[in-house]
């Protein structure tokens, strides 16, 4: 028995992440993997504030018909003690492509900038986050501005043996 029918364009990969609240932008990301070297300096200039600085080299590895990519993510981020279990805080990070033209435009220069907000509530060995995040594109202003309203839960594990 002969089957006949139309063909069928193939549907748009799944997302793997979307926006939420609403938003009507989904993204899509395809299999990548990166490999990230970080540096991290903390400071305590007064009792009452805290100020660390990260930088973190970021490598995005060829897949999916994506050519290699390096990036240098510069991060600082000020925590203000306020002698209750509530620090409130503030993040702004900037990204930095380093010359690498995977046929998105994405040559050296500055794409985008982060912006946070929030608090986080600690205990003894956990940390709960809330916050907000504006992702805001500097290279090209047709990229979509990014709300994002974050939560997490953090804990610290001892590997240690205590002898």
């Amino acid at each position: 028995m002969a089957r006949t029918g139309t063909a069928r364009a193939p549907s748009p990969p799944r997302p793997l992440a979307s926006s939420t609240f609403g938003a009507s932008q989904t993204r899509y990301s395809y299999a990548s993997h990166r490999l990230v070297a970080d540096g991290k300096f903390e400071l305590e200039p007064s009792k009452w504030l805290e100020l660390d600085q990260r930088l973190r080299y970021q490598v995005r590895l060829p897949a999916a018909g994506k050519a290699m990519r390096h990036v240098v993510r510069a991060r600082v981020r000020a925590g203000f003690d306020t002698d209750t279990k509530i620090e409130p805080r503030l993040a702004a990070e900037i990204f930095l492509n380093l010359g690498d033209n995977d046929g998105e435009g994405d040559g050296i220069g500055v794409p985008k900038a982060r912006f946070d907000a929030g608090i986080r509530y600690g205990r003894k060995h956990w940390d709960f986050d809330i916050g907000y995040r504006l992702e805001e594109p500097i290279r090209d202003r047709t990229d979509a501005r990014l709300h994002v309203l974050y939560v997490g839960l953090s804990t610290e594990v001892d590997l240690r043996k205590d002898d």
